[in-house]
């Protein structure tokens, strides 16, 4: 079939297209780079040495420099090659141990790197397909011990804070029968070590440390295992170590462990939205807060210097949260999400909080003016109480103002309050007084304030008047 020239060209176009599309998306691949790990002993030597490349441990036992063949072969090769990922990378060697000294690190490629020896690492980048070996140099400083000369294993454990908490460990693998199950724990005070030390001979070992049996480890993470000394393989995953014990040597890692973290949310919620200030204590493993909530937004004359709710990134446990008391306002609730999170004791004004690793717990304390109580002997203002004498007369006053003593004409009389602090105490007035004395009353409006009245002999009257 024979196109006519305007299909043919239309199809020509679409494939020039095509192959400008393909050569385009060939153009932006990005083509990965390859990364060799070399390792130089001198003189050779079976020593096993660890590397790791952007902190994590390469496939593997690790890298030796042995030439000796084991049934027509090297069974550990001093070389290891990666394909990576364009980018910066970092190539650590692990402390072989006394008796080794890090003479060099050289890498061949085309942009510089940066060895640094004291840390036993290196620094580069790799270009898009760039073949880069980074060769470590080291050099034997003093003999080797024995062959069958053994060496010592030490299990430390590390938390942050310290804490009374057990944590279990045992050996698995082939020589699992080496050690038998133990705990350690940080606590000073405690029985149990914070490390435990092996002397084994030469050969492979493998500890893990177990978060289920036989004691639980409730809100706790293990963040690090750290490993010097020799030739160890660390895995995360499964919380475990593998030591490649060499004669003489002395192998320490250290298992990290953190409290897994929540947070704890307190929210004032007064009602109507007041000045008034608030204060709050809080209490749990390693935590003790004071502070002062608020929830005065839209007040007229707030401050805001004061929010209405703190939030608190804390370890997993068991906290409480009190509110102090703030008269004349009460506390009408106490409302934690998730309720099953929270024990509230609101006669106590607290909330027992136990936080869950990962979890977010809010209580809200929720307050209100205290409504006035109706007061016995609630004078109207310019009220004249009278008492007559000999003996004591009794009065309960609820207001405040200005309260005057009267007497009539006659022999002296006492006034003697029972009053709260903050108010005051009449003075006595004297014989043939027809006026008595006029103080300030304080009083909160709510509680009565009893006053007693002795009229001495010779007096014949007397009254207060209440303004």
């Amino acid at each position: 079939m024979k196109l006519s020239r305007p299909l043919r060209r239309t199809c020509a176009a679409i494939l020039v297209s095509a192959t400008a599309i393909a050569y385009a998306s060939a153009a932006l691949a990005i083509e990965p780079g390859t990364l060799i790990v070399a390792h130089d002993t001198d003189p050779d030597d079976a020593t096993l040495f660890t590397y790791m490349v952007d902190g994590e441990t390469p496939g593997g036992a690790g890298l030796d420099d042995d030439p000796t063949l084991i049934n027509g072969y090297d069974n550990v090769i001093n070389t290891k090659t990666f394909a990576v990922a364009p980018g910066d990378y970092t190539v650590s060697q692990g402390d072989p141990g006394p008796g080794w000294s890090l003479d060099a690190i050289k890498c061949n490629g085309p942009t510089p790197a940066y060895a640094d020896l004291a840390n036993r690492k290196i620094s580069l980048n790799v270009a898009p397909g760039t073949n880069i070996t980074c060769r470590f140099y080291n050099k034997r400083i003093s003999a080797p011990p024995p062959p069958s000369a053994p060496g010592t294993i030490t299990i430390r454990k590390q938390t942050t804070p310290a804490d009374p908490q057990d944590f279990a460990f045992y050996a698995f693998g082939p020589n699992s029968g080496c050690c038998g199950p133990f705990q350690l724990d940080t606590d000073p005070g405690s029985a149990l070590p914070a490390n435990k030390t092996f002397t084994l001979p030469p050969g492979s070992y493998s500890f893990k440390e177990d978060f289920a049996n036989p004691v639980p480890v409730p809100g706790w993470v293990l963040a690090n295992i750290n490993c010097t000394g020799g030739g160890t393989t660390v895995d995360m995953n499964s919380k475990s170590f593998t030591a490649n014990l060499q004669p003489g040597q002395n192998i320490v890692c250290t298992f990290v462990n953190q409290r897994a973290t929540g947070e704890i949310r307190i929210i004032k919620d007064a009602m109507p939205n007041s000045t008034k200030d608030f204060g709050f204590t809080g209490s749990g493993p390693g935590f003790a807060q004071a502070f002062i909530l608020d929830d005065d937004a839209g007040v007229p004359g707030a401050d805001n210097q004061r929010q209405n709710s703190r939030a608190f990134i804390v370890p997993a446990g068991n906290y409480v949260f009190t509110e102090a008391l703030a008269s004349p306002w009460v506390l009408t609730g106490i409302t934690c999400t998730p309720s099953a999170s929270a024990v509230v004791d609101q006669p106590g004004r607290k909330a027992t909080i136990t936080l869950s690793a990962g979890q977010t717990v809010t209580c809200t304390y929720r307050n209100k003016p205290a409504a006035p109580q109706p007061c016995l002997g609630n004078y109207p203002m310019n009220a004249v109480v009278n008492f007559y004498v000999p003996g004591w007369a009794t009065v309960n006053i609820c207001r405040g103002g200005t309260v005057t003593f009267n007497k009539s004409t006659g022999g002296a009389f006492t006034v003697t309050p029972s009053v709260p602090a903050g108010s005051f105490a009449p003075v006595p007035m004297a014989a043939g007084a027809s006026t008595g004395t006029t103080t300030p009353f304080v009083n909160n409006g709510t509680t009565p304030i009893t006053y007693k009245y002795w009229s001495q002999p010779g007096a014949t009257q007397g009254s207060i008047i209440v303004w």
